[in-house]
């Protein structure tokens, strides 16, 4: 009790907004690398539901506010606390659904999840934190649950021993238990997969929208983007079928088709100029070539008719002697 009423004073200390303003390298922000770290690290080794709990919000709420000031300790603890109990086999399923419904609280938004994989993934120290997540959440989602047991337990005989009924529910539960986190993890892959989606899809633009904003700038690039954009401003509807999407096509020239023919006839331009330019470079190549052999003949003739001259013989009679 005493030590839940201590994390709930120490979380309610660090998720004061105005917590964030007084940390400095020299005074809180020490206490909070020295003590309040490794204070974390020491109490995720535990089997009361509650403290495991207010130890996870404890971290949440120092990775959304502290991990610009705390990089590399946030870092060792998702690796070495976070990921190796995801991965453990002696961790409970209750433990890693509730380590997984904190992770995906961790990401809210696409920009939470790239920033992720560029800190760590991409960092020169090479934790890969982004794979590793994937990657056990994905292994979680591939073990295997025994569907006889479930069978069994459901099943309702009438002469049955009490240890095998015993044993027959505990399995049935434990068989639940692992189903309930293999859903856990595979609806968080699946919003993680929906992140980085809508963070690579492009925006969405409608004529309507920038037709009523009625600022300078329209005036100058609605014609523009008219010449682009398809000439309804409405998005398309949900079709029936997907043969329905390619019935009616249409085979008019359009701007967008000619654009695209710029671009064909600007691309064959640029591979024509390529083409010539490496047809110099391997001239000029042959050409310095020839050259450099040539000038190498000359040297060689020279010095066998310098070694034959009868001043050098004399030179070497002389040191001889």
């Amino acid at each position: 009790m005493r030590k839940i009423h201590a994390l709930n004073l120490i979380l309610r200390i660090i998720s004061h907004p105005s917590t964030v303003d007084i940390m400095t390298p020299k005074g809180p922000l020490l206490i909070l690398r020295r003590f309040v770290c490794a204070s974390l690290l020491e109490s995720y080794v535990t089997v009361v539901p509650a403290v495991f709990k207010l130890v996870l919000s404890w971290f949440t709420e120092l990775w959304q506010s502290y991990r610009h000031l705390l990089k590399t300790e946030l870092g060792i603890i998702m690796e070495s606390v976070v990921l190796g109990l995801i991965q453990s086999a002696y961790c409970w399923p209750e433990q890693k659904i509730d380590l997984i419904e904190a992770i995906s609280h961790l990401f809210p938004t696409p920009g939470n999840l790239v920033d992720l994989f560029y800190n760590y993934d991409n960092d020169i120290q090479r934790r890969n934190l982004f794979g590793r997540l994937i990657n056990s959440l994905c292994k979680i989602c591939d073990n295997q649950v025994n569907p006889a047991v479930i069978k069994g337990a459901k099943s309702k005989q009438i002469q049955q021993h009490p240890v095998q009924a015993a044993f027959l529910q505990s399995a049935y539960e434990a068989n639940a238990s692992l189903i309930n986190l293999q859903r856990t993890s595979l609806s968080t892959v699946v919003s993680f997969l929906e992140h980085l989606a809508e963070f690579i899809s492009p925006p969405t633009l409608y004529l309507d929208e920038f037709k009523a904003s009625g600022s300078r700038s329209s005036s100058i690039c609605l014609p523009m983007l008219e010449s682009f954009v398809p000439v309804s401003p409405k998005p398309f509807g949900k079709q029936s079928s997907f043969s329905s999407l390619f019935a009616n096509l249409d085979s008019s020239p359009t701007s967008h088709k000619r654009s695209q023919s710029w671009c064909e006839t600007e691309a064959e331009e640029k591979q024509k100029e390529m083409m010539s330019r490496d047809r110099r470079i391997r001239s000029s190549t042959w050409v310095s070539r020839h050259m450099q052999q040539k000038k190498a003949q000359l040297l060689h003739t020279e010095a066998i008719t310098l070694a034959r001259s009868e001043s050098i013989k004399a030179a070497v009679a002389m040191l001889i002697s």
